[in-house]
């Protein structure tokens, strides 16, 4: 259970902002058609390692079964130096995704983690050239690319929820008024971010936390990249709020 949101902008800045919440799960394996279901909760930690720092322009984020996430990323931190961009750990993040699908397979276990939805692994930082991206392995849908920002598509916003009912709501949660820029571009991306976490902290709270973790990658105008990681609390926003049952008729 999480939930993570990535907000590209004008090839200026990355915002990847997470909550907090992580459930300890026991699954079993359904011997007559070999899924793994989902068995019954064995405990909850908080955690603000959702996304994490992979070099000075790229931020790598997972969630899901096990510890294929942070596979990856230890094996990448091997393998990367700071000063790596995007394009440069775009192959090595691609070959650690699929290396740890294979083991999956071996394990056969892909079927059942398709079903479940169980394994999200992305990348988003700026490339060498000066523009974003982001690569993400999602164990249903394999290997996904962020469209190229340009004048006429400046923004790329992307959400990953807690649960498959959020996730086919999730464009009503950014329609293009709610997510124009007033003023600081930046300013009004970390203020929706904390609002879309907070109804939703509200609609689910057993699928994700009121705390929001963020990261961000901004250029300067002189072209520096610079990284900033923070935390908000999101618990005198959440007070401000309608009624579960009133967001919930909201955002259907």
């Amino acid at each position: 259970m999480t939930l993570i949101q990535n907000f590209l902008f004008n090839n200026e800045f990355a915002i990847v902002a997470t909550d907090t919440l992580t459930k300890r799960i026991e699954y079993e394996i359904d011997q007559e058609t070999g899924k793994m279901l989902e068995s019954k909760e064995t405990g909850r930690f908080y955690t603000s390692d959702k996304a994490r720092k992979l070099t000075d322009y790229v931020i790598f984020s997972a969630f899901g079964w096990g510890d294929i996430g942070d596979g990856v990323f230890m094996d990448l931190k091997k393998e990367v130096a700071p000063q790596f961009y995007l394009d440069d750990c775009k192959d090595l993040f691609m070959e650690g995704c699929r290396v740890s699908y294979k083991t999956l397979q071996d394990l056969n276990l892909v079927e059942g983690l398709m079903s479940l939805n169980s394994i999200f692994i992305q990348i988003v930082g700026f490339n060498k050239d000066g523009s974003l991206g982001m690569y993400q392995f999602n164990a249903s849908r394999g290997f996904i690319m962020s469209p190229e920002l340009n004048d006429e598509y400046p923004i790329h916003i992307d959400m990953i929820p807690p649960s498959k009912d959020l996730y086919e709501k999730r464009d009503s949660f950014y329609s293009p008024e709610s997510v124009m820029p007033m003023g600081s571009p930046l300013n009004t991306f970390l203020g929706h971010i904390i609002k879309v976490q907070s109804i939703i902290s509200r609609v689910e709270p057993e699928g994700c936390s009121n705390k929001c973790i963020y990261h961000i990658l901004i250029k300067g105008p002189d072209g520096d990249i610079k990284y900033i990681n923070d935390r908000a609390d999101l618990t005198e926003f959440m007070a401000q709020l309608p009624s579960k049952e009133v967001l919930t008729e909201l955002y259907k």
